[in-house]
């Protein structure tokens, strides 16, 4: 039987913007994106066209668009227009409004930001409609920038950031080679100057669309200015637009001087490697002259054909023993170990920023001035996580307490300086002066400030499980892994337990710095069985377990590879009890705590995502495997200073000892209870045999009581 239903669409744009299948549009883009990818690895450019002609059309990809630019941070920014898309409604509406035809941009409104150096940075703020047009065409450009692009290109790429930029700028000049100068590059108004006919050209887009955007023109003091050359910084297709200009300079270098791993590059040996971020990049060489003469008229014949020249004040050549800043980081090579921590001039506009703020907020609650405090070096001390960083956190924690103890001075200058340390700083477990407040009157709960003393540094630590305790600078770790050859928290061991088997500390590193120190660990731990006369008895197993964080063995397929010692010259395997065990993290693919079998797995997701593993996961992981809470908790003391482990160590002291008396007093219970309930036994068993009349002295030699007991006990039945 067939039956029929009457339903009707929605008539309200805000129930019909909340409808929609948001999930079914990203897949119908990303479909879109991949097929567009595939056709440019193919050279198939009709097709790419074709694609993004679909895409740019298509209801799932102007919806995402709009999504974009109302749910960014620019959303309540309009443009000369003076609209904005805030309501359900009009975001529905804004979907009808992107069409092609007939399109014509509006103006970009002129507005300044101040720069670091003391000069105003121009900005081009379009309106509401054009960022979201721009957004739909950016879905459409983006596959076929990430598929043509430098493959040391980190700005303004989805997925990548300053910090990989950082990473692979350590990569290249951490290794003991030749490379000891360095080409800083920066582009003279790199936005504001790029050559409009040579992106007309090469950006692979409609070019009746990027024409009308590049010839907008703004306006500035209601007066309508032409714009000539460049892309408008505040833009959402700006940023790529840029990157396809500056796409190529890597492969310019490459036919110069040969790929990496080419016979040509072998030959030249020029050392030549370029890591760019937008418009900053750094080039780096063996002598200053091929850097000089060779790389950089290249460089500015490359950036001539773009409309483009190197800025003479940022661009130079310096030495890697000298240092040089990149992205906010000083890069430097100290006695053969390269370094990169925070440069000056960031940790000195960090401190102005913060005095200026906390002096701007004199006359402000203590919790207002502790969330603007806390936004500004959280974000601050994140980024400069990953680099070696301790130094600069512990100054700057410093210099915004003394900030801050002048600004309660300030605030009370008739009160004591106890009274003002009382007021405004609470002792939280060991820390005495925690500048904290409550949220509100109603609300007793504490907000802090923020320390950057707190911030995990990534990359600069070593952290060992040992027994004795944990490691926490370079200077320990000769130290710490003496102390714990033989002993760790941790170890692997074949055929037998660990009274038969010596196991060398194991390791979380980053490069394969600890190979040398295996082999010199394992050789000592081997010469420590020598008895008086000098032979080898009783000879244990000695592992070197190395845990990795990057690849150190490509030809490896498995995470886990075992080595073993042979003879140069007779390969002959003789020290079968002497091994390297190296785990490369990057190769286990394992992601789900149910995914885990056995110990060893285990064991490798912790180190994997010990940091983002759950209070959860980790009680799952430690019923099967209680080593590894153990380990949890050493690295969660880690992170504690001297006072909080010794507070730490009397606390358990304490405890063990409340724990002892406690078991004392329920013994002496215990046995006080059993005799109470052995004599009450008898008196009741002797009066069941009063009862029953029988002989007095057959009941005392039954129950073990006094005649005297057992008559008091007859006279009260």
């Amino acid at each position: 039987m067939i039956t029929s239903k009457t339903v009707s669409a929605p008539t309200n744009n805000t129930e019909t913007w909340n409808q929609l299948p948001w999930k079914k549009c990203q897949k119908v883009v990303m479909r879109l994106q991949r097929r567009i990818v595939k056709a440019v690895q193919q050279g198939r450019w009709g097709k790419v066209k074709a694609l993004q002609h679909l895409l740019t059309r298509s209801f799932s990809g102007k919806a995402l668009a709009v999504k974009r630019v109302t749910e960014n941070q620019g959303k309540n920014t309009a443009g000369i227009d003076r609209q904005l898309w805030s309501t359900c409604n009009t975001k529905f509406q804004g979907i009808k409004l992107l069409k092609q035809r007939g399109y014509k941009p509006s103006p970009l409104k002129r507005i300044y930001i101040s720069k670091s150096n003391g000069k105003r940075r121009p900005l081009g703020i379009p309106t509401i409609k054009d960022r979201a047009m721009q957004a739909l065409y950016l879905l459409a450009l983006e596959p076929v920038a990430e598929t043509i692009s430098d493959r040391h290109s980190y700005g303004f790429r989805p997925k990548r950031s300053c910090a990989d930029a950082i990473v692979a700028s350590h990569l290249l000049l951490a290794s003991r080679n030749q490379l000891q100068w360095i080409l800083e590059g920066d582009i003279k108004g790199c936005f504001d100057n790029i050559n409009h006919e040579w992106l007309i050209k090469h950006i692979p887009m409609e070019k009746k669309i990027l024409h009308s955007w590049l010839k907008a023109g703004f306006l500035e003091s209601k007066t309508l200015y032409p714009t000539t050359a460049g892309t408008p910084q505040g833009g959402i297709i700006s940023p790529i637009l840029a990157n396809f200009t500056l796409n190529g300079l890597e492969k310019l270098l490459e036919s110069r001087f040969g790929k990496l791993g080419s016979k040509r590059r072998s030959k030249i040996r020029s050392g030549v490697n370029v890591i760019r971020y937008a418009d900053d990049f750094i080039i780096s060489g063996i002598t200053r002259e091929v850097l000089e003469n060779e790389v950089k008229p290249l460089v500015s014949s490359f950036l001539h054909e773009r409309g483009l020249i190197l800025s003479e004040e940022k661009t130079k050549i310096t030495s890697i023993t000298t240092g040089f800043d990149f992205l906010g980081c000083n890069v430097r090579r100290y006695n053969k170990k390269l370094i990169i921590k925070p440069s000056k001039e960031s940790i000195k506009r960090l401190l102005n920023k913060a005095r200026a703020l906390i002096k701007a907020n004199i006359a402000n609650t203590q919790a207002v001035l502790i969330r603007l405090l806390n936004s500004l070096l959280r974000g601050w001390g994140n980024y400069y996580s990953h680099v070696c960083a301790k130094r600069a956190f512990h100054k700057i924690d410093h210099e915004i307490m003394c900030a801050l103890w002048k600004w309660g001075k300030k605030r009370h200058p008739r009160k004591g300086l106890r009274w003002i340390k009382n007021r405004y700083f609470k002792v939280m477990k060991q820390r005495q002066w925690v500048f904290a407040a409550p949220i509100t009157k109603k609300k007793p709960k504490e907000i802090r400030r923020f320390s950057t003393v707190g911030v995990t540094i990534k990359n600069d630590v070593f952290r060992g499980f040992m027994t004795d305790k944990p490691v926490r600078n370079k200077k320990d770790l000769d130290k710490g892994l003496k102390r714990s050859v033989g002993k760790p928290a941790c170890c692997v061991s074949k055929g037998g337990g660990s009274s038969n088997t010596t196991s060398l500390p194991n390791q979380l590193a980053r490069d394969k710095g600890f190979e040398k120190r295996a082999q010199l660990y394992a050789a000592k731990a081997y010469s420590r069985q020598l008895d008086k006369s000098g032979n080898y008895i009783d000879l244990k197993k000695v592992f070197f377990i190395a845990i990795s964080n990057c690849t150190l063995l490509p030809e490896e397929v498995d995470y886990i590879s075992t080595h073993n010692i042979r003879d140069i010259k007779t390969n002959g395997h003789y020290l079968k009890d002497f091994q390297f065990v190296f785990i490369e993290l990057p190769k286990f693919v394992k992601n789900k705590v149910e995914q885990l079998e056995s110990i060893v797995e285990r064991w490798c997701f912790f180190f994997k995502y010990a940091e983002e593993t759950t209070e959860e996961d980790l009680q799952e992981i430690a019923e099967k495997a209680p080593i590894i809470k153990l380990a949890y908790d050493e690295l969660d003391k880690f992170r504690w200073n001297e006072k909080d482990l010794v507070a730490y160590e009397e606390r358990i002291m304490d405890l063990r000892k409340e724990e002892a008396i406690l078991e004392y007093r329920l013994d002496l219970a215990e046995e006080k209870g059993k005799k109470i309930g052995k004599e009450e036994g008898k008196i009741e068993v002797a009066k069941a045999m009063l009862a029953s009349n029988v002989d007095v002295n057959t009941i005392v030699k039954f129950t073990g009581l006094s005649i005297s007991e057992i008559e008091e006990l007859s006279g009260n039945l």
